[in-house]
């Protein structure tokens, strides 16, 4: 799944206070970001998979909400480092 799916599904669940949707849209999301270098977007969806697993689900929101900004600035940095 594309970045804009991966955010429905953990938005989704979160709002449908579905731990186990969580943590699987997050660990997808972790893994496609993990692969190209260390950056906070990758923390944020570690966190997020993490609250999903233990099923902390009052936090999710909170931690989602920083996500879109760090996905534009996982953006930006990679656009930066091809020119």
């Amino acid at each position: 799944a594309e970045t804009p799916e991966l955010l429905r599904q953990m938005r989704a669940a979160i709002d449908a206070n579905d731990a186990a949707a969580l943590a699987a849209a997050a660990h997808s999301f972790k893994g496609m970001y993990s692969m190209f270098a260390p950056h906070p977007v990758v923390d944020i969806a570690r966190h997020l998979e993490e609250l999903g697993r233990a099923g902390t689900m009052p936090e999710a929101c909170a931690a989602f909400a920083r996500l879109p900004t760090a996905v534009d600035s996982f953006n930006a940095t990679m656009v930066a480092t091809r020119s």
